[in-house]
This record gives C-alpha cells, structure tokens and sequence, in this order.
C-alpha cells in the first residue's frame, strides 16, 4: 500500500482513513509495525489508531542508526508483526541508513510469505525497486518535467 503524504489524522474523515484501514485488513495476524527514521515523524497516536482499524497490535519503531538497521534482533523482532508501515521524513536518511539492511531483508522477506508492505510520502518513496533518494535536495514535479536531467534527480537501485 504506497500513499502520497500530508498529515495524517486521526479520524474516520481523513484521507489516511481509507488506505490504512484497508492495510490493517490485508494482514493476516494484524500486528502492525510503524517503522520511523527519526522521532518527528513518529506521531504517539498512530499505534492506537492502527488498533481503532483493527490491528490486534501496533508498535513504534524508531530506526535511525545503522547499527540497528543491520540488527538481527531488529530483524526477528520485526518479523514477527504481518504489517510494515514506513512513515514519512527524510527519504535519503531511509536509503543510505536501510539500504542492504536487515530492515530491507525484513521487508523482502515479509513481503514473499504474504505480509503487507506500506508506507507514507518517504516511506512510499523508499519502497520500490527504483527509489528517488533526494540525496541532492528537494525536487518539485514542475522541476522535474521542465529538466529531466535536474541535478537533483537522485535514483538508485
């Protein structure tokens, strides 16, 4: 489940409503894991919200170190939640900290027995194959469109 950004709420009327429910709905044992860069974006209410959609579990975790991104007791401990959800923040923090990691393998391998893979704005972005980093900075789609070679098209593999 990949969704654009903004900010979220926590109401039945928000644009997250939909798409979060219908996550929540796709995992088979329900658990949830909020997988944050950085503690901004790492809002208290989205556990008990995850829980309000249905999840029998829902946790915050906050990995931001390389340390922990190639933990392999960050990898068993995620592993044992059906549901991964990439907040948003800082997409390139995301790359260069969980690319090759144990979270990356975690995701891959939650992914291939079934689980749902989701993520917001950053955490959308991080997700496929093809990942715009925004190492080089901010790069609006107007800029874009007008200079497909704008130094700031930042892709990687």
């Amino acid at each position: 489940m990949l969704v654009g950004g903004g900010t979220e709420l926590n109401d039945s009327w928000s644009w997250n409503h939909t798409p979060y429910q219908w996550a929540v709905d796709q995992s088979a044992n329900k658990r949830v894991a909020i997988i944050a860069f950085g503690e901004s974006s790492d809002p208290e209410w989205l556990p008990d919200y995850f829980m309000s959609l249905g999840a029998s579990d829902a946790k915050n975790f906050i990995i931001n170190n390389t340390d922990s991104a190639q933990s392999q007791v960050t990898y068993d401990t995620l592993m044992q939640y059906d549901m991964f959800f990439f907040k948003g923040g800082d997409q390139s923090n995301y790359y260069s900290t969980y690319k090759n990691s144990k979270v990356t393998s975690a995701m891959t391998d939650k992914f291939y027995q079934g689980g749902v893979i989701s993520g917001t704005s950053a955490g959308m972005a991080i997700i496929s194959e093809i990942v715009y980093t925004a190492e080089s900075g901010t790069l609006y789609p107007d800029q874009a469109l007008e200079n497909v070679n704008h130094q700031n098209i930042t892709l990687e593999n």
